[in-house]
């Protein structure tokens, strides 16, 4: 007679948001890159809106570049889970932040963790099932990228290496309460640390991740082009609605003459002078265009216009 076995589903997760966002500059020399909009709603909102979804309760998003200004965001906001911050006086890299919060995971089966800067629809409930079903030490979320490469895994999805593969992390993984434990007490990074397991004989296996959606908007080039590509496609966010092209907020201001063409947002307060035109372009809530300005491929911040030569590696 066969038992079957019964999954409980997940209750924390943490969000790594302590990064620097040094490949983001200008941008991030105004806001953190937590706080970036994606479409006019902050990437930290829509993973909030994500790991709700799927029933997490429990958040932490460790800090340090910024971090009242991250602060503030989170104790202005209503999300239906409990939201705690660790922040690190020093860096204490992809895995010493995860350690850092081992008080956090006490009692978890295991750990589910996301980088702040990767913008995905990807399933996160089904490959945390199949991580416990499978009874790994750390399950790590793949897929196949034609510009992002290294991880190498065998026929059964062992993975056995992070140099010379042809699969791509995502930046979404599942950890064991055993090997939470077994983490050090000091700065390190998670890909080291996994090496190690590799090495130890741990089981690290991958899951190919499911869904269309993925960009590691921790660069200027891809975070324009995921918004551009978002709004092209009128694609909708859970909790947040469809986005539309152009999309404009209700208190933005946009005066005669002014031509829209390609993919474009307008957030709160922006201002958009007559005669302005914009194509490809994002303009951050409180930004302003002059009458008569002609922009194009063009992130427009209170501070800043950032002009932003697009490739085809997205």
């Amino acid at each position: 007679m066969f038992t079957k076995q019964v999954l409980k589903s997940p209750q924390k997760a943490m969000i790594l948001s302590a990064g620097m966002g040094s490949r983001l500059r200008p941008l991030t020399l105004e806001i953190p890159k937590p706080l970036m909009p994606i479409c006019l709603v902050p990437i930290l909102s829509l993973h909030f809106a994500n790991l709700s979804s799927i029933g997490i309760r429990s958040i932490v998003v460790n800090t340090h570049y910024m971090a009242s200004e991250i602060r503030e965001f989170i104790e202005s906001i209503s999300v239906p889970m409990g939201i705690s911050i660790s922040y690190e006086p020093k860096i204490l890299g992809t895995g010493g932040g995860i350690s850092a919060v081992r008080d956090f995971w006490a009692g978890q089966e295991a750990a589910v963790i996301i980088n702040s800067d990767i913008l995905t629809d990807y399933d996160l409930i089904a490959p945390y099932y199949e991580h416990l079903r499978q009874a790994n030490h750390v399950t790590m979320l793949l897929h196949r990228h034609p510009y992002i490469r290294g991880v190498s895994v065998d026929d059964e999805m062992n993975i056995k290496g992070f140099k010379n593969g042809h699969m791509a992390f995502t930046g979404i993984h599942y950890i064991a309460g055993e090997i939470l434990e077994k983490m050090p007490a000091r700065p390190f990074h998670i890909i080291d640390f996994y090496n190690s397991l590799i090495n130890d004989g741990f089981k690290i296996k991958g899951i190919m991740a499911k869904g269309s959606l993925w960009y590691d908007i921790g660069s200027l080039e891809i975070y324009l082009k995921a918004q551009l590509d978002l709004l092209k496609q009128n694609i909708t966010i859970p909790q947040f609605g469809q986005i539309c092209n152009p999309l404009i907020a209700d208190d933005a201001i946009i005066h005669q003459g002014v031509q829209l063409k390609g993919s474009v947002a307008v957030g709160s307060g922006a201002v958009i002078g007559n005669n302005a035109s914009l194509t490809d372009c994002i303009v951050w809530d409180g930004g302003m265009v002059e009458p008569d300005e002609i922009l194009e491929s063009c992130i427009v911040t209170p501070l800043n216009r950032i002009f932003i030569p697009l490739t085809d590696n997205g």
